[in-house]
C-alpha cells in the first residue's frame, strides 16, 4: 500500500513541478519580450533624433503608441500566464496534499483489519452449525404445519398473519 501512495506522490509532485517550470519559462520569455521591446523604443528614438526630430516630440509620439502597449502586453499576457501556472501548480499541490491526508484517515489500518478484533457472535454460529449437522430437520422448521384437509371440508380464512 504504501508504494502505490508513493509513486501516485511522486506523480503528483512531478505534475507541480511541470506546473511551476512552465511558469518559471513563461515568465522568462516575458522578460525577454520587455527588454525586447525597450531595446526597440530606444533604437526607434535614436534613429528620429539621427534625422533632425526634436526628442520631446518624438519622445511623445512613440511613448503612447510603442513603449507603453508593449509593457502592458508583455505584463498583461506573459505576466498573466506564468502567474496562473504557478497559481495552478500551488492549487494542484495543496489539494493532492489534502486528498492524500483525507485517504489516509479514512483508510483501515491493519490493526482493524484482523479477525481477533471483530466481534463474534457465537449463537449464529452455533444456529449455522446445527442446521449444517441436521439437513433433514432443516425441511421442517422452515414449513409451518398445516393440518390436513379431507375431501368434504371446505378451506377456511386465513389467519391475519398468513395473508
Amino acid at each position: 500500500m504504501q508504494t502505490e501512495n508513493i509513486s501516485t506522490q511522486n506523480k503528483k509532485n512531478k505534475i507541480s513541478l511541470v506546473l511551476y517550470i512552465g511558469g518559471s519559462i513563461v515568465a522568462l520569455l516575458g522578460a525577454a519580450f520587455l527588454i525586447n521591446s525597450i531595446m526597440i523604443y530606444n533604437t526607434t528614438m535614436t534613429q528620429a533624433l539621427a534625422m533632425g526630430y526634436e526628442a520631446s516630440a518624438v519622445n511623445a509620439q512613440l511613448l503612447p503608441s510603442q513603449l507603453l502597449p508593449a509593457l502592458f502586453e508583455g505584463f498583461g499576457v506573459y505576466g498573466g500566464i506564468s502567474m496562473l501556472l504557478f497559481c495552478t501548480g500551488f492549487i494542484f499541490q495543496k489539494i493532492s496534499n489534502f486528498m492524500d491526508q483525507s485517504a489516509l484517515l479514512t483508510q483501515p489500518t491493519i490493526d482493524e483489519l484482523s479477525i481477533e478484533s471483530l466481534p463474534v457472535n457465537v449463537v449464529e454460529i452455533n444456529e449455522i452449525e446445527a442446521v449444517i449437522e441436521s439437513p433433514d430437520s432443516e425441511s421442517s422448521e422452515n414449513e409451518p404445519e398445516t393440518p390436513a384437509l379431507s375431501k368434504d371440508e371446505e378451506p377456511t380464512e386465513k389467519p391475519d398473519d398468513q395473508k
